[in-house]
């Protein structure tokens, strides 16, 4: 059993397609990183912390699929316990996606760039920059 919860990036995950779409969500600078942030339509304290793929969270895939986490906060779900038991719960997140790529993602690279030099540029920074990241969410999000 692996320690991480994901593997290098393999090929596969440098290519992919261009999904269409208007995110909804605000970039602002938090804890020292450009931070996509979509919020549902109702007040919430559930929060996601979206940690993009090699495409980072401003490229429009994640942007949109990071505006859907929040979107289902208009959705209702109801659970009938018994006959006599009806439980409603409003689902939808607060959805937070750090770029630790600093605009420096896949989609800001050419076809065929060096992938193995560029992971092994940017994990470093990633890495160092994440805590001060993390504390700042708690310190405006809660814990």
């Amino acid at each position: 059993m692996s320690p991480t919860l994901a593997s290098a990036p393999g090929s596969c995950c440098f290519s992919g397609v261009q999904h269409t779409g208007t995110p909804v969500g605000r970039v602002e600078a938090l804890g020292g990183m450009q931070t996509y942030i979509s919020e549902p339509s109702a007040a919430t304290e559930k929060v996601i912390l979206f940690l993009a793929d090699v495409w980072g969270p401003l490229f429009v895939n994640n942007q949109l699929l990071q505006d859907y986490f929040a979107s289902c906060g208009a959705c209702v779900v109801c659970l009938i316990v018994d006959e006599s038991e009806i439980i409603m719960m409003e689902l939808g997140y607060l959805v937070l996606g750090p770029d630790y790529f600093f605009g420096n993602a896949v989609p800001n690279h050419p076809p065929g760039f060096d992938r193995p030099v560029w992971l092994q540029q940017a994990r470093k920074p990633a890495i160092d920059a994440f805590a001060s990241w993390l504390d700042a969410v708690k310190v405006k999000y809660g814990t």
